[in-house]
């Protein structure tokens, strides 16, 4: 009997208690890579929806961005604000140096020039004054910055907390967050002149913390290493004006022309200027009496061909108005109000540019 009792009471064997350490280890392995995986997906996922608040940030809401509110489309980011793309990150999150917002007047000048579309020369007069618009840096566009204390630095950051290295530039991690922010001309070539830049790309490095992972192919082959990007291509953000028609109707019993449909496009760059566009010059008819010796108007249009450069209007509110062509943009005057024949038009980039017509009295 107490052999039998010794037996059933001499526990485990060495090779017994290994086999249960082994199979221990295994599941805690098992444990850990999948809870490993879990904050890597988490990660990427965080990572996919704050390159969709930067997109959002600089396009706004709108047919680009396939989004609307209340089922209506409206002019909000960073470009339809200050008319063209931010020069980094830093943009997004503060003024930086640029004009903030207020309501600021379109200035017309009377030389355009053709390829940046700037105005030039001397300022021209807009009889009754030009409307006031809301333009300039609002203040904060990643409604998710966050104030780093240490750094002394608002930040947003992608999902893997990257920091960007200072020992190039001491402003890296600053201007872009540890994002890899770049623009790009029209040839696709990257630029740092934020007047003349067509596109815009923001990546992130995702867990390879390695900026040469930008270049080539990607290192590794799972899927936590591919990196994330948004690109913003040029009708992301604006709007090609080539064969857009403004319409006019002349009631004066008068011939006018040649004029021009001029519009007036504001951008944060320099301490704030108007971008000119201009459609190509029409000559209006003056209106007939019909039989009854009603006085019936004359319709005229005028066509926007490829503008300055080939620069695009950005999105955005503008002021229309019509030009004498052959006197230095010398705007039209409505004889009975004293004022210049003009209307302030929202464009948005994806869509077509609005229907307008002028009344020429």
């Amino acid at each position: 009997m107490t052999r039998n009792l010794s037996r059933r009471n001499r526990g485990l064997t060495l090779i017994e208690l290994l086999v249960v350490v082994a199979v221990l280890t295994a599941v805690t392995w098992l444990a850990l890579d999948g809870a490993d995986a879990d904050m890597r997906q988490q990660r990427f996922d965080e990572t996919r929806l704050r390159l969709d608040v930067i997109r959002r940030a600089i396009v706004g809401s709108g047919p680009a961005n396939d989004t609307s509110w209340d089922g209506a489309w409206r002019l909000s980011g960073f470009v339809a604000d200050n008319g063209r793309l931010p020069a980094n990150l830093r943009e997004l999150a503060e003024p930086a140096g640029l004009q903030t917002q207020t309501a600021s007047a379109p200035k017309l000048k009377s030389v355009i020039d053709p390829l940046t579309c700037a105005g030039s020369g001397g300022d021209v007069t807009i009889p009754g004054g030009a409307p006031a618009l809301i333009k300039g840096h609002r203040g904060v566009y990643l409604s998710g910055a966050a104030n780093d204390i240490r750094r002394g630095y608002k930040t947003y950051r992608d999902g893997w907390n990257n920091i960007a290295a200072t020992t190039a530039n001491p402003n890296a991690d600053r201007d872009n967050f540890g994002w890899a922010f770049s623009l790009l001309d029209s040839a696709g070539d990257s630029t740092e002149d934020v007047a003349n830049a067509a596109a815009a790309s923001v990546r992130s490095l995702g867990p390879i913390r390695d900026p040469s992972a930008l270049s080539g192919s990607t290192p590794g082959d799972s899927v936590w290493e591919t990196v994330q990007l948004r690109d913003i291509a040029k009708n992301d953000w604006s709007v090609n004006p080539a064969g857009w028609t403004v319409t006019a109707r002349n009631r004066k019993e008068t011939n006018t022309g040649p004029l021009q449909a001029l519009l007036l496009a504001y951008e944060n760059s320099g301490g704030g200027r108007w971008l000119h566009f201009a459609s190509d010059p029409a000559d209006c008819a003056a209106a007939q009496p019909d039989g009854a010796g009603k006085i019936v108007p004359e319709s005229c249009e005028f066509i926007f061909s490829t503008p300055c450069g080939g620069k695009y209007i950005p999105q955005g509110r503008h002021l229309l108005l019509l030009v004498e062509a052959a006197s230095n943009n010398k705007p039209l005057e409505n004889s009975a109000t004293s004022r210049a024949i003009s209307t302030e038009v929202d464009l948005f980039a994806g869509a077509q540019p609005p229907r307008v017509v002028l009344e020429i009295r």
